[in-house]
């Protein structure tokens, strides 16, 4: 959970994955900014991007996060296993994912219950639009766009 100023803290982040020398595990990186944020944010390639929208993503962790950026190590049952308030170092950060990241299987998705409903703006998130080439719903406002979604 981080805000406009924590882009340079995706890189530590990657970096600590690296340097964790886990190739047996699967990870994901995710990062949770106000609206105004992920609609100003850099992104990577690789990463997620979600709105925190009231605080669902705190709630859903069970947390309360009193300082930004915020990093979490979330195991594969969704229970937070680490957590670290404040500008991340890559040793701390490392030293968790080596001990903390469970070797095999997979990430399992486990998203925010949707809030939205009919009438209401749908939620920012991040969607390939062309290979290779990926951007925001809020930077599509004012335009006409169609979403399809599909299992």
């Amino acid at each position: 959970m981080g805000d406009r100023t924590s882009g340079c803290a995706l890189e530590r982040i990657i970096q600590a994955l690296r340097e964790s020398g886990r190739t047996d595990t699967s990870s994901a990186v995710l990062v949770v900014l106000s609206a105004d944020d992920l609609k100003n944010s850099r992104h990577m390639p690789g990463v997620t991007y979600s709105e925190d929208q009231n605080g669902i993503w705190e709630r859903r962790f069970g947390l309360r996060v009193t300082h930004r950026p915020t990093t979490l190590v979330v195991a594969p049952d969704g229970k937070v296993v680490w957590q670290y308030e404040g500008e991340i170092e890559v040793p701390a950060l490392t030293e968790a994912l080596s001990k903390s990241l469970v070797r095999g299987g997979r990430v399992k998705a486990a998203l925010a219950p949707p809030t939205l409903r009919i009438g209401q703006p749908p939620p920012n998130f991040l969607f390939e639009y062309e290979r290779g080439r990926e951007i925001t719903l809020r930077k599509v406002n004012g335009k006409e766009i169609v979403l399809v979604f599909w299992r």
